[in-house]
């Protein structure tokens, strides 16, 4: 009985938490000439630099699709939708000052 009554305990706190985060941006990003693109092709991945990215690519499950993520609070059936575009590995719907993902992240080297 006593487990039960903790392992509800941690889910209600756990629950309670994940609604009440915030999306994060990053409106104060400034881009240095350090992370401008290479001056020639790299041919090795140590000399890369984030503005040499191309594409970004995610495979995944329903956490690379991101079911449920842009769902309204009062929409328990909006949960089952996929939001691809909100996901954190492969999303680019909002920019970076809105909501981080990596290939928002990676665009802003474009400088």
């Amino acid at each position: 009985m006593t487990a039960w009554i903790h392992g509800l305990f941690f889910l209600v706190i756990f629950v309670g938490l994940g609604c009440s985060l915030k999306d994060l941006g990053a409106p104060t990003f400034n881009c240095p000439g350090l992370m401008a693109p290479s001056a020639t092709v790299p041919s090795s991945v140590h000399a890369l630099r984030p503005a040499d990215i191309k594409v970004v690519a995610a495979l995944g499950d329903s956490l690379t699709a991101a079911n449920g993520a842009g769902a309204p609070k009062e929409d328990a059936v909006a949960i089952l939708l996929q939001y691809r575009g909100l996901a954190f590995q492969g999303g680019g719907d909002k920019g970076i000052n809105e909501h981080v993902t990596i290939p928002r992240k990676v665009s802003i080297f474009k400088c």
